[in-house]
């Protein structure tokens, strides 16, 4: 028999699961499933329950770049449809920069707190192709990198500031009445 005798035509999930690119192996059972495909169902379960706020812990870690870059595709285009606020963390910078918003930079240590609070400078229609073109891409990236390899060590053991700082890198300085922070896309 097909696998097909297991799909419900009914169920509400399978359209997240065809948008997750999942296409035919969503009837597949768990154990038939790549690594890839798993984080796929995994995204579309998380998705498919609608919470106010998405909470995604390095969601991406055990991929292959390949893999990884074509489900953060995916997670930008499901939350362009579903106006989805996710909070992701993640150590990697350059997936900082392609996903969030909104990037809240710890300070080290037990103590760690946030210590600056990043607005991504890009447009919002970020393309991983052309990132790196962006004349602001570089602005925001070094200051990422220089804060992690520079201030944060400066900022631990409770040393961040209470309320941390709000920044634009390569943008203009915000007028005084400006919001503190926005929580769109958090990273």
């Amino acid at each position: 028999m097909s696998d097909e005798r297991y799909f419900d035509p009914y169920d509400a999930d399978r359209p997240l699961l065809m948008r997750c690119t999942c296409g035919s192996h969503g009837c597949a059972q768990p154990s038939q499933l790549s690594g890839g495909m798993k984080q796929r169902v995994g995204i579309a379960r998380a998705f498919a329950i609608q919470p106010k706020m998405l909470l995604l812990d390095e969601p991406f870690g055990a991929l292959d770049a390949l893999t990884r870059g074509t489900i953060q595709d995916e997670l930008l285009r499901i939350c362009a449809e579903t106006h989805q606020t996710v909070f992701m963390i993640t150590h990697d910078v350059d997936e900082a920069i392609l996903l969030a918003d909104t990037i809240l930079l710890m300070s080290n240590g037990p103590r760690a707190r946030v210590a600056e609070i990043v607005r991504n400078t890009l447009p919002r229609s970020r393309q991983r192709a052309s990132l790196h073109h962006e004349p602001l891409f570089y602005a925001v990236r070094n200051h990422l990198v220089d804060f992690l390899v520079s201030r944060s060590a400066t900022l631990s053991h409770g040393r961040a500031p209470e309320h941390p700082p709000v920044v634009w890198p390569g943008a203009p300085e915000p007028h005084p009445g400006a919001p503190r922070v926005s929580l769109q896309r958090v990273v």
